[in-house]
């Protein structure tokens, strides 16, 4: 095996720290950061915010900006394309690829092809993907990428 890929959980509600649990699990993951919009959780310990002594004692930041350098960021502070589009385009920026638990990117073209065209355009010129797989595979996913 490989190095382990490095991985920034985005939304550290309990999806996020239930995420953050489990990509902490694995030798094949390595949980590097992450990052929330809730003032009451930003600067505070990933390991105190997931309540699990698996997750690194690395501080919650509130941008991905901010966040350390990763391979992967799992993405689960929204369903609603229109609310978490701000959130999504910085992904590209940062230059990892994304992976959702957005119903919502499933088919964003059909609520919101405004968003969707940017992100998509934002993406293909940095060479990253955005996606969410189906919800019934969205916990099994980031865990089968290798």
């Amino acid at each position: 095996m490989g190095e382990p890929l490095r991985v920034i959980q985005f939304g550290l509600g309990p999806i996020g720290g239930d995420t953050a649990r489990l990509v902490a699990g694995r030798p094949d993951l390595r949980l590097v950061g992450g990052v929330d919009l809730d003032p009451d959780k930003v600067g505070r310990s990933l390991r105190a915010v997931a309540e699990s002594d698996a997750v690194p004692d690395a501080p919650a930041v509130a941008s991905l900006a901010e966040a350390p350098t990763a391979d992967l960021v799992l993405h689960t502070a929204g369903s609603r394309l229109d609310l978490i589009a701000d959130q999504l385009r910085a992904v590209p920026a940062a230059g990892p690829d994304c992976i959702s638990s957005s119903e919502e990117l499933c088919r964003p073209w059909y609520r919101h092809p405004e968003p969707a065209a940017e992100l998509d355009r934002l993406a293909a010129e940095r060479g990253v993907r955005l996606q969410c797989p189906s919800r019934m595979i969205w916990c099994a996913s980031p865990f089968t990428l290798r």
